[in-house]
């Protein structure tokens, strides 16, 4: 078998020897051979002069010296003696390969289409060499396929320089800096000896050719040069040189697959990432300069990802609106809404020290004329409200929204913080029997604030917030007071951030009693004959009462001392209208009484 061969066995059976010849060019020559047994039953071992083995041969890529140069033989055959396999064998050299392609300085450009290949069954793998210096930066993606339906496959490979040094492996996605000195050169083998297809990307992230340039975005519209937008392919990327100032800089990133961006110095030295926690502060640019954010479509499968990417420079003033105030009587602040990667500005003017609070959609934070983000909990937290402005201005409020729904519009609203309270209820009087709406009034009141009534000897009422005005000092509540015994009843509301923010309002809100309502009216059941006995259906009532009194009616009048809920009709009823009045009790509440419908008394 040649360096280089390789070949399939359909066929060895029992005490069978399968022999194959290979000659070596130079002393210590580094093999590399593959085999796979198809059944599990052959093995192989490489033998040289003297028959002293040197390797055996397992499933999968094997690395083989030989010691000296000259004739070794492989020896395939099958370890129990009996039975029948088939196999795939063949043979390289890592020194002397029988053929290695050179690779073109333009395939590691960024628009440079993968390279690809056809690995055979048995196959020691394909030779690529390439000119380089140690140091050189490489974005690396591998990835492979079988050429038999429903296998698997698993193409790797290392990359050595000249003096046999290991820079990194080639394996999926991984970034790789060359060691030693060039040119460097790699195999790409199955690791199952199987037959499959790769496809193979390089691309020199410190010193790359053919990216696109991307303006530095500012606050607000974005510019169509400050917007990079299309799809990348599968495994597909794209470089983008951005000529960004010194200071801080917000990626806004929307994608609808599994594309990711990192931002790169110009030696390829990664800065940040969409996987690294601290992205969503905004990656810090050391110094002015060229940069490199490169996209990456991370699906290996056939589905392209769409994505739109800005790089916001949070350090600029550029796009941002008129400085306001803090006070609460100022209209809220509106932007309108072009893009999910727009950032919005609003400078206002305050002192360190003042705690402020702001709302808005999406992320929405203050930060100083740095960009740093110095307040991220505006709408509370803990204890208090809102954030204490730290350093000494000038102070902004930022947000990214991304997407909105309300037509194209961001509101923002910005104010002085006030320490949570409550100081009064309106009305004071409230009937009980139903569900009535109240007004608090106070200071930093929110929407989903906790609102309860309580009595004692009571179940405490929970009441649901329906608005909050703009200067959050006052509050409406729906609260349900159907069962809600007649009294006073103490209010109490707890900020929604918890701890003890809490106001208070003891016995402000009196319940009255109202009277219990049918819903249902009584009537009466049984023939209404003289000498028949009638009964009374009690009917519904809201609230639900607790006990019920009678008085049966003849011709609209008293029947005395007829005040049970059953009645025998006697004969001086005959001809006359038969009712009956039902009284619903229940503590707390007013009596409700309730007639039935008359019925006619016959013989």
């Amino acid at each position: 078998m040649a360096i280089g061969g390789h070949l399939t066995c359909a066929a060895i059976s029992d005490k069978e020897h399968h022999l194959y010849t290979v000659h070596t060019m130079v002393d210590g020559e580094r093999l590399i051979a593959q085999f796979r047994s198809v059944q599990g039953a052959a093995q192989a071992v490489v033998r040289g002069p003297g028959s002293q083995q040197i390797c055996f041969l397992i499933s999968g890529p094997t690395d083989c010296v030989a010691p000296v140069a000259g004739a070794y033989t492989i020896d395939v055959y099958l370890y129990s003696g009996t039975g029948a396999d088939s196999y795939a064998i063949g043979i390289d050299s890592r020194d002397n390969p029988a053929h290695c392609t050179q690779i073109d300085p333009d395939f590691f450009a960024v628009t440079a289409k993968p390279l690809g290949g056809s690995l055979p069954a048995g196959s020691a793998g394909d030779c690529y060499r390439f000119a380089g210096r140690a140091g050189d930066v490489l974005r690396i993606r591998l990835s492979a396929a079988a050429d038999v339906d429903g296998g698997t496959s698993d193409v790797r490979g290392v990359i050595e320089s000249t003096d046999r040094e290991t820079s990194c492996d080639l394996y999926y996605s991984r970034e790789c800096t060359l060691a030693g000195d060039g040119p460097y050169t790699f195999f790409l083998t199955e690791q199952y000896a199987g037959a499959a297809s790769y496809r193979l990307s390089m691309t020199r992230l410190d010193e790359p050719t053919g990216c696109a340039l991307l303006a530095e975005g500012t606050f607000g519209a974005l510019t169509a040069a400050q917007v990079d937008q299309g799809k990348l392919d599968r495994d597909g990327f794209r470089c983008l040189d951005v000529a960004a100032s010194t200071g801080r800089h917000l990626v806004r990133f929307e994608h609808d697959g599994s594309a990711s961006w990192t931002l790169r110095d110009a030696e390829g030295k990664a800065l940040c990432s969409d996987s690294d926690p601290a992205a969503w502060a905004g990656c810090v640019v050391p110094a002015a300069g060229h940069y490199l954010l490169w996209v990456e479509n991370g699906n290996d499968l056939d589905d392209p990802t769409a994505y739109k990417i800005a790089a916001i420079n949070l350090a600029a003033t550029t796009g941002c609106a008129n400085a306001v105030g803090t006070a609460w009587d100022q209209p809220t602040l509106r932007f309108p809404h072009a893009s999910p990667l727009q950032v919005f500005c609003q400078p206002f003017t305050a002192q360190p020290g003042e705690r402020i609070v702001g709302y808005g959609p999406g992320g929405t934070w203050i930060s100083d004329v740095s960009g740093d983000r110095i307040c991220d909990g505006l709408t509370g937290s803990g204890e208090e409200d809102g954030c204490v402005l730290p350093g000494s201005g000038p102070y902004r409020l930022l947000s990214s929204p991304g997407s909105v729904s309300d037509g194209g519009t961001v509101e923002l609203q910005l104010g002085d913080a006030a320490p949570y309270s409550l100081t009064s209820v309106a009305p004071a009087n409230v009937p009980n029997g139903g569900r009535v709406t109240v007004t608090l009034h106070g200071t930093s009141l929110f929407p989903v604030d906790s609102v309860v009534l309580s009595q004692a000897g009571a179940a405490p009422i929970r009441a649901a917030a329906r608005t909050v005005s703009f200067d959050r000092q006052t509050m409406t509540v729906q609260v349900d007071l159907t069962t809600a015994p007649a009294g006073a009843w103490t209010v109490s509301a707890t900020a929604y951030s918890g701890g003890s923010r809490m106001g208070v309002l003891a016995g402000a809100l009196t319940v009255t009693a109202s009277a219990l309502r049918a819903t249902k009216a009584p009537s009466i059941s049984g023939s209404a004959r003289v000498g028949s006995t009638v009964r009374v259906v009690q009917g519904s009532w809201t609230p639900s009462a607790t006990e019920y009194a009678y008085q049966w009616l003849a011709n609209g009048a008293a029947i005395k001392g007829a005040v049970g809920s059953a009645y025998v009709i006697p004969a001086s009823l005959l001809g006359k209208k038969l009712s009956v009045t039902v009284t619903a009790r229940r503590s707390g509440f007013g009596d409700g009484h309730a007639t039935s419908a008359a019925v006619t008394v016959v013989r």
